[in-house]
């Protein structure tokens, strides 16, 4: 889903970063000439393309209310995406973890926390149910109802998201990430639109239709020796445009694996800026264990942070 799709409607409050210090952090030092420059300046307007990703510790100009949710940045959680309007309907864009299960995720406006979920669906699929709800699904109904009053109002609102990275055990035991922090973090945040209740999620029988991830575009890949010994490899300038900016977090699908490893993208370290993928130890293996240096490879891109990649 292009962001800048003709009708599509999107307007953001975003303050300026660190008028006010965080609860939870130390308060900078500062003049009062400094101090009293930011009281008499108004928040910034911003319209289309979308503010840079949050990072614990910016956009704290509403005092405690941005502190709550630095408290979810400063956890892990990333900005996934956002929603917005076209021809006065509601839809959602997702820039990561897209096609990531076990995953909680929470709608953020102008800073406060409005609402915490989990979902064992793709997150893509989990935004789908809200934006076009059944009939029997209140939670789902709700939600768009109250995200599109805020839209219409004005306001925006963004999508964060943590996954789990099954790195968690407990003995041989796997840690839910999700399932684990979710209730506290009701308990401790009472997000407005949770009620003090972590959501119910939708049986997948009843949820909007499922469908597999969309691949937005397929390329060829001819494993150079380089990539092969590495665990990288290089977009060329055709398929540059399809994927994500310099330091995003990118998912690996390799193979028929439902979960992904995750990598890096670089568009520094070609002279052009089209992108490296740095896969890793984990995308070295695959390698080594599935193909052969200048074996071809299919590239399938599944979101601008999300591809797969095929024998």
């Amino acid at each position: 889903m292009a962001g800048n799709s003709p009708g599509f409607s999107r307007r953001s409050k975003w303050p300026e970063p660190s008028l006010i210090p965080c609860t939870h952090l130390p308060p900078p030092t500062r003049s009062s000439s400094s101090r009293n420059a930011a009281s008499r300046s108004p928040p910034r307007r911003q319209t289309w393309p979308p503010p840079p990703p949050l990072r614990p510790g910016q956009g704290c100009g509403s005092g405690a209310i941005f502190s709550i949710m630095n408290r979810l940045l400063n956890i892990g959680f990333e900005q996934a995406g956002h929603w917005g309007l076209k021809d006065g309907a509601l839809i959602f864009e997702l820039s990561r973890h897209s096609t990531q299960r076990n995953i909680l995720y929470a709608f953020i406006c102008n800073g406060q926390v409005m609402y915490v979920g989990k979902t064992t669906q793709p997150l893509r699929t989990r935004m789908s149910g809200y934006k076009n709800p059944g009939n029997t699904q209140a939670t789902n109904a709700a939600n768009h109802s109250l995200i599109k009053s805020l839209l219409i109002s004005g306001e925006s609102v963004e999508i964060l998201a943590l996954p789990d990275n099954g790195l968690l055990h407990y003995g041989q035991f796997h840690l839910n990430l999700a399932a684990g922090l979710e209730d506290s973090i009701i308990k401790v945040l009472d997000p407005e639109w949770n009620g003090g209740v972590r959501e119910i999620e939708p049986s997948p029988l009843t949820e909007t239709k499922l469908t597999a991830p969309v691949t937005n575009h397929t390329f060829r890949l001819t494993l150079q020796q380089t990539y092969f010994k590495m665990g990288f490899f290089n977009v060329g300038v055709e398929n540059s445009k399809y994927l994500g900016d310099d330091g995003q977090t990118i998912e690996l699908f390799l193979g028929t694996q439902e979960r992904p490893e995750l990598g890096t993208i670089n568009r520094t370290a070609n002279t052009n800026g089209t992108p490296r993928i740095m896969g890793g130890t984990a995308l070295r293996e695959w390698f080594k264990i599935n193909a052969e240096p200048l074996k071809e490879l299919t590239v399938s891109v599944l979101s601008p942070t999300a591809i797969r990649i095929n024998l």
